[in-house]
């Protein structure tokens, strides 16, 4: 295990799981957007991505999910963390 960014690997492993990830958006968000989400249809994406202009993009965690109406959403969760306050 990598620790030279022991933040960021605590991190990217409890927010993969995806029961966490759920527990954490739903108490994070505000309640009328958390209450409008269908939160089992949360899914992790994946990492990279390549643009039209064939330019490799890669997230931190991004997740998608569906609206209670059906309509599809992204979560983008960025974790900042400071060395020293």
């Amino acid at each position: 295990m990598d620790l030279s960014h022991p933040h960021n690997n605590f991190v990217m492993q409890n927010m993969s799981n995806i029961m966490l990830a759920k527990e954490v958006f739903a108490s994070l968000l505000p309640r009328d957007l958390s209450q409008i989400i269908d939160w089992h249809t949360l899914k992790l994406e994946k990492d990279s991505f390549i643009t039209k202009e064939l330019k490799e993009l890669y997230t931190d965690l991004l997740f998608s999910c569906k609206k209670k109406n059906g309509e599809d959403i992204q979560l983008y969760f960025l974790f900042e963390h400071k060395a020293n306050p």
